[in-house]
């Protein structure tokens, strides 16, 4: 019985953060679609392009990114944009991220959220609707609030 009860209590802590969802299910539930862009850029990649680009010393996330992705969907529709808002907002929320901006004019809505680990900044996405496409970007690294 006391085997069991340790165990329960292992699961019950452990299952939040296993099952805790990123914004990687909206990635991988729309990343198919016909007027769907999807890119993926790999730590690996990001090094290579990061040696290799021309960027001034003094820009504060230089060498800070190790990893990007980009959903760009175009006409969308006002069902599928609004179930991607409505999802990240979900799992932002669900997540504990803190929203970094938040700007709407004339049909179309910007917004960042970040997620901290630390007192470093680790994962930042940017969400942006507009009547005719939607955009969703993930950057991974170790960020400074102050970069």
């Amino acid at each position: 019985m006391k085997r069991l009860t340790i165990v329960t209590l292992i699961f019950a802590l452990i299952l939040p953060i296993v099952s805790a969802g990123t914004f990687d299910e909206i990635f991988n539930e729309y990343k198919n679609l016909e007027n769907a862009d999807y890119v993926k850029i790999p730590k690996f990649l990001m090094k290579l392009a990061g040696n290799k680009a021309d960027l001034p010393d003094d820009l504060p996330i230089k060498g800070k990114v190790s990893g990007m992705k980009i959903l760009n969907i175009t006409d969308p529709g006002n069902d599928i944009g609004k179930r991607i808002n409505d999802s990240a907002k979900k799992l932002a929320a669900k997540n504990n991220m803190q929203e970094m901006l938040r700007h709407t004019s004339d049909g179309e809505e910007c917004r960042i959220w970040f997620n901290m680990s630390k007192e470093k900044v680790k994962e930042i996405y940017l969400l942006y609707t507009e009547p005719d496409e939607v955009s969703l970007l993930e950057f991974t690294g170790n960020f400074r609030l102050t970069d």
